[in-house]
């Protein structure tokens, strides 16, 4: 085995490890605080007032805007020939780093739900995260396109 792939999973093991006990302890220190606070401080249940809404969706672009920026990087290094096949690939590769694809679901089943309603829980964000791969996936796809053209139109001879 190379080298550097050695340090490689050193370091995975090494940070995952780190974030998980962090993980572990943050949330065995605060659970009782957190609690104690949210059953004395009332909380707004859906259907949500139209401001809640409002802000959920204003702020939504931020983190699509990162996920953007992040596939428009690794989009041509993304196994694939089109932009469906990439985007695909990418959602998976989304899913995994957001805990979606295996983590949520075991740890909903380790806990006691059932199968079917831990895949349940997941289903919004399997295909929400789908819908956003697919329509950043072509849209990176034509922007390429587009700017290629442009750059193809520019150095022709007039």
């Amino acid at each position: 085995m190379r080298k550097h792939y050695i340090y490689a999973l050193i370091a995975v093991i090494a940070a995952s490890a780190a974030a998980f006990f962090m993980h572990v302890y943050l949330d065995g220190a605060l659970t009782s605080k957190i609690e104690t606070t949210m059953r004395q401080n009332p909380v707004v249940m859906p259907p949500y007032p139209f401001y809640i809404t409002a802000i959920a969706f204003i702020t939504s672009f931020i983190p699509t805007a990162a996920v953007m920026i992040i596939f428009s990087v690794l989009y041509e290094r993304i196994p694939g020939r089109g932009p469906l096949s990439k985007s695909f690939l990418f959602w998976i590769l989304l899913l995994a780093v957001k805990g979606d694809l295996i983590r949520f679901p075991l740890m909903n089943v380790l806990v006691g739900n059932p199968v079917w309603l831990a895949l349940l829980v997941q289903v919004d964000a399997w295909i929400s995260n789908l819908v956003l791969c697919l329509l950043l996936g072509f849209g990176i796809h034509f922007a390429k396109g587009a700017r290629e053209r442009c750059v193809n139109a520019a150095s022709l001879p007039e």
